[in-house]
C-alpha cells in the first residue's frame, strides 16, 4: 500500500497583503472584474495581487485609495487597522481574511481607530 504525503502548502510571498486587499474589496461589495474596471487595472494583475503571487504595486494601491477615498496604505501593506476609519476597522475586524493575516494588529491599533 502506498501513501502520498501531502505537501504542506505555503503561503505565497505576499499572501497577507492579498488577504487584506480582498477584505477591502469585499467590504465594498465589488467583484474583481468590476474593481479592475474602476481602478483601470487588468484582471490577471489584480488577481495576482489578491493571491499574493505578485506584490501590489504603488500605482495599484494609489488607485485603490483614490477610488475608495480612504488611505488603505498602512492597512493593506502593513496590517495596521489603526490606519482605517473606525467603522471600516470594526467591520473588517470580524473578516476571516483579516484574521488570517500574520500581522495581526494589537488592541492599541483598535483603540486608536476608535478615537479617530
Amino acid at each position: 500500500m502506498y501513501f502520498c504525503a501531502m505537501k504542506e502548502q505555503k503561503d505565497s510571498p505576499y499572501a497577507d497583503i492579498g488577504r487584506r486587499l480582498k477584505a477591502v474589496r469585499e467590504y465594498y461589495g465589488y467583484n474583481q472584474k468590476d474593481l479592475c474596471k474602476a481602478i483601470n487595472t487588468n484582471p490577471p494583475t489584480y488577481n495576482h495581487w489578491e493571491t499574493g503571487q505578485q506584490r501590489l504595486s504603488l500605482n495599484g494601491i494609489i488607485a485603490i485609495c483614490e477610488h475608495f477615498e480612504v488611505d488603505y496604505f498602512g492597512f493593506i501593506y502593513l496590517g495596521k487597522r489603526s490606519a482605517l476609519p473606525h467603522t471600516i476597522a470594526m467591520a473588517l475586524e470580524s473578516n476571516p481574511l483579516v484574521k488570517a493575516s500574520n500581522k495581526e494588529s494589537s488592541t492599541d491599533d483598535l483603540e486608536a481607530a476608535e478615537s479617530s
